[in-house]
């Protein structure tokens, strides 16, 4: 009855007597689990993703699997909660309020093979006799506020937690089908022990955030869950929640967590250079080293990592040229190169001409090209070519000037001689001299005597 808004347990439930399977999740049920659910011969019992609260009290003990995640549960474990459900093979408890420190007598469910107790308030040691469950292959205590240091069992997310001391050689050789170890955000100090490479079906490998010094072991290239696609058989995770940093960002991952592959040791105190092994991860999606206090250059071989969709070498010492090579990253979505101390032009690549963001090359001062703008010695620039010098300049104005003049001085001139030309040959035009004006003064005077006269002979005659 699965997203079914029902807001509380029907009282009809109590009259089944041979209900073996009951899954309520995501039915907006809130309160305290009824006392008759005791009663119930359930050996799976799934209320997920609803505001159940209170303890753990009355619940059946022939459960098998039982899944109480993302619930209001509140108040410690029970001290004998081994006891009182001895045949459990499941146990889902993240995303609760329970607090206090984990009982002894969970290791009295030899069967159990997958704990999940993650994102609660648990506190102190874990105990010693975990490393008894011989069945054990995924626990998880992620996101809590345990203390101390690992016993010798199977380890898969203890991330978010103060555990301190030494990461165990032992993992590597007891954990075979290990695929997944998340320690982040712990103290853990001394070096990353080389048995780790034996984790043949490593797929995430998440160290981030802890005191963890020396060099990276070449072998991590030799991972066979990084390198090829594994077969995950043994991972049933369908509907569990993994927290890994991927593109920059925290990311939750579900539904998509057997196709991630990612190895993220940034935030620690690792020296000496890059490995060219960890070029072989060819199906790695994410590989943060950034934060730590690497040498060197980055490795010739990185386009190798074909799968690679984020990378991020930031807040380092490496140094040298950018390998032309990473331009064969044809997947790569985020990259952060920041606070180095590389050098030469930035390589160019159809996927990398699309990160065009200038933080990803921040604080390295002797690198240029796009998308920096500082150009590189010998490279055109895209503007108009300017004077190098004051003296270059001053020559150009000049030659402006002139120019200026000898436009202005010809127009006038042309002007000029236009008039001076009609004045030439139209004489209708030209300005009269005293001399020519007295002789058309006379002229005038007898052209009108001589008018005169033979007016008055028409007039004697017609008389």
């Amino acid at each position: 009855m699965g997203s079914c808004n029902i807001s509380q347990f029907p009282e009809w439930l109590r009259t089944q007597k041979e209900v073996e399977s009951l899954s309520f999740s995501s039915a907006s049920i809130s309160g305290a689990l009824p006392k008759w659910f005791g009663d119930m011969p359930l050996s799976d019992l799934d209320l997920s993703h609803n505001s159940v609260s209170g303890s753990f009290l009355n619940l059946p003990s022939s459960l098998i699997v039982l899944e109480l995640s993302n619930n209001s549960f509140s108040g410690p474990l029970p001290r004998d909660i081994g006891d009182a459900m001895p045949a459990l093979e499941e146990l889902h408890l993240s995303d609760n309020l329970i607090n206090g420190s984990i009982p002894a007598s969970l290791c009295k469910m030899t069967r159990m093979f997958h704990m999940d107790l993650s994102r609660n308030r648990l506190s102190g040691n874990l105990p010693y006799c975990l490393k008894d469950l011989q069945e054990m292959w995924i626990l998880k205590l992620a996101s809590n506020r345990l203390s101390g240091v690992i016993p010798e069992s199977l380890i898969l997310s203890l991330g978010d937690n103060g555990l301190s001391g030494k990461i165990p050689n032992w993992l590597g050789a007891n954990l075979a089908y290990l695929g997944f170890l998340n320690l982040r955000n712990n103290n853990f100090n001394g070096s990353i022990p080389s048995q780790l490479c034996q984790l043949s079906y490593l797929q995430i490998l998440d160290l981030a955030g802890n005191d963890l010094t020396r060099n990276i072991p070449n072998c991590l290239g030799n991972i066979s869950g990084m390198t090829m696609s594994v077969s995950a058989h043994f991972f049933e995770w369908t509907g569990d929640k993994i927290v890994q940093v991927l593109n920059g960002v925290e990311l939750a991952y579900t539904t998509t967590l057997l196709l991630l592959v990612n190895m993220d040791l940034s935030s620690n105190k690792l020296v000496g250079e890059i490995s060219e092994e960890l070029s072989a991860l060819s199906v790695l999606l994410g590989l943060n080293l950034s934060h730590n206090h690497l040498t060197g250059s980055i490795p010739d071989k990185v386009g190798d990592l074909k799968s690679l969709i984020s990378l991020d070498f930031s807040s380092n010492h490496l140094s040298g040229t950018i390998p032309q090579s990473m331009s064969a990253l044809t997947s790569l979505s985020h990259l952060n190169l920041s606070h180095n101390f590389f050098s030469g032009k930035i390589p160019t690549g159809p996927q990398l001409q699309t990160l065009d963001d200038p933080s990803i090359y921040a604080g390295n001062t002797e690198l240029c090209g796009a998308p920096l703008p500082n150009k590189c010695p010998g490279q055109p620039s895209r503007a108009a070519p300017m004077p190098t010098s004051h003296e270059e300049r001053d020559e150009d104005d000049e030659s402006d000037k002139l120019m200026f003049y000898l436009v202005v001085m010809s127009g006038y001139a042309t002007g000029l001689w236009g008039v001076l030309g009609v004045l030439l040959f139209k004489k209708q035009w030209r300005p009269v001299s005293g001399c020519d004006q007295r002789q058309n003064t006379s002229g005038n005077r007898r052209e009108s005597s001589q008018a005169e006269d033979e007016e008055s002979s028409r007039r004697v005659n017609a008389m």
